[in-house]
């Protein structure tokens, strides 16, 4: 099953790490990077346990 489709050009990224140090790396290339932003930005928990805080 899919959704609707979105705009011509639109586009979403999803970053599957969350409980990763390297997630402010990835985020501030993400916001340095030139051309069109993306629509949505998703950040996926990947820890094992979800319980355990973020350091």
């Amino acid at each position: 099953m899919t959704g609707p489709a979105a705009p011509a050009g639109e586009y979403a990224v999803v970053v599957p790490t969350l409980g990763r140090p390297s997630l402010a790396a990835c985020l501030r290339a993400l916001a340095e990077s030139e051309g069109p932003r993306p629509a949505r930005v998703v950040l996926v928990d990947d820890r094992r346990d979800p319980a355990v805080p973020l350091t």
